[in-house]
């Protein structure tokens, strides 16, 4: 029997709910507005500062083309990137000279890749160019599951990253009417998650069929162009995570295999960011660099495990002048950590990874 799958979109038991449980922080607050997804979340506060006057808006080199894509639908906006450090946080000289532009009219996006704070000077940056008049809204979206109430008053992030939802974003700060629920898309994308289940757990059904249905939902999330409410299954299933635990267990996998990661031949074919997990944070992943992680990658691919590239990069970015932020993304890589696996599947990982790293 092969072993099992590590990684790829989540799995949804047919029939799963369960009964809402102490909130975990802002998440599970009832105060959060909840949406269909990251970027929807991010397409409500856009729009909210359109109808206000902001029309710029000033990113980091290195993002999910997402956040981009929240644009569609929320005004009309001009799209600015700054270069990144070699720890993928903004470099702070080029968004200085950036946010000094237009700052009544512009919006930065804090966006924290694999929770890696912002260094004293950057923040500093920040906070002078608050003063000046520039927002700034937090991508919460890496830094999900941390403890820490959003410390900006605008924030977004995207649920479907951390937890087997249909549909799911949050968004703090904004009072912007949304869309109703879109239920053809969510009961796309559940039918989809629970085919899954049906083919790993009891063998049922074919793969390439919901692998074909999680793609028509993802063109479907990219065709939108409005802000819409979060599913009504997704509420309840969002309710009822144990968050709590959720974070634990990642943290535990994390921690396991990033240990894993320095013993035997595996520190010649991959080693972790730079930036370590914060405190008590809970990851979204493993990042790691590797200068031949395409082979890697496909290796691990022949052994089921799957492994993500967070992510390709804007098309202005990949084509542009931006250095760091092309040479990180040939070599980026996320192993998989969160709360579907415990340590024996950390401990095959890590054997994947080193049986890689002694044919290399």
């Amino acid at each position: 029997m092969p072993a099992r799958e590590i990684g790829s979109e989540f799995d949804l038991a047919p029939r799963a709910q369960g009964a809402p449980r102490e909130p975990f922080g802002w998440v599970q607050e009832s105060a959060t507005r909840r949406l269909a997804s990251g970027r929807e979340a991010l397409r409500l506060i856009l729009g909210g500062l359109a109808h206000a006057g902001r029309s710029r808006l000033v990113l980091p080199a290195y993002l999910c083309d997402s956040v981009g894509q929240a644009t569609q639908g929320a005004g009309d906006w001009r799209i600015e990137y700054v270069p990144v450090a070699p720890d993928l946080t903004p470099a702070p000289g080029p968004l200085a000279s950036a946010l000094q532009e237009e700052p009544d009219r512009t919006v930065f996006v804090e966006v924290q890749v694999f929770n890696t704070p912002y260094g004293e000077h950057t923040l500093e940056v920040l906070s002078a160019a608050t003063r000046a008049g520039v927002l700034v809204v937090e991508d919460r979206t890496h830094s999900l599951l941390s403890a820490e109430q959003p410390r900006r008053p605008l924030a977004f992030a995207s649920v479907r990253k951390w937890l087997p939802l249909p549909d799911g974003g949050l968004a703090v700060g904004t009072r912007a009417p949304s869309a109703p629920s879109d239920e053809e898309f969510v009961a796309l994308r559940r039918g989809a998650m629970t085919a899954k289940h049906q083919f790993l757990v009891h063998g049922e059904g074919d793969k390439s069929t919901f692998l074909g249905a999680i793609q028509r939902g993802e063109q479907a999330l990219d065709a939108a162009t409005t802000a819409r409410t979060m599913s009504s299954s997704s509420r309840s299933l969002l309710d009822a995570a144990n968050l709590h635990t959720i974070a634990a267990r990642r943290r535990a996998n994390h921690d396991l295999l990033l240990g894993h990661l320095g013993t035997g031949a595996i520190p010649r074919v991959c080693r972790p960011l730079e930036a370590p997990l914060q405190g008590a944070a809970a990851p979204l992943g493993l990042p790691v660099l590797s200068p031949t992680r395409d082979a890697l990658r496909r290796h691990l691919i022949e052994h089921r495990v799957y492994c993500p590239v967070h992510w390709p990069l804007p098309e202005p970015v990949a084509l542009g002048r931006f250095p760091t932020a092309q040479s990180r993304n040939r070599e980026l890589m996320t192993l998989v950590i969160d709360q579907r696996y415990d340590a024996e599947d950390m401990a095959r990982v890590a054997e994947v990874l080193e049986t890689f790293a002694r044919t290399a």
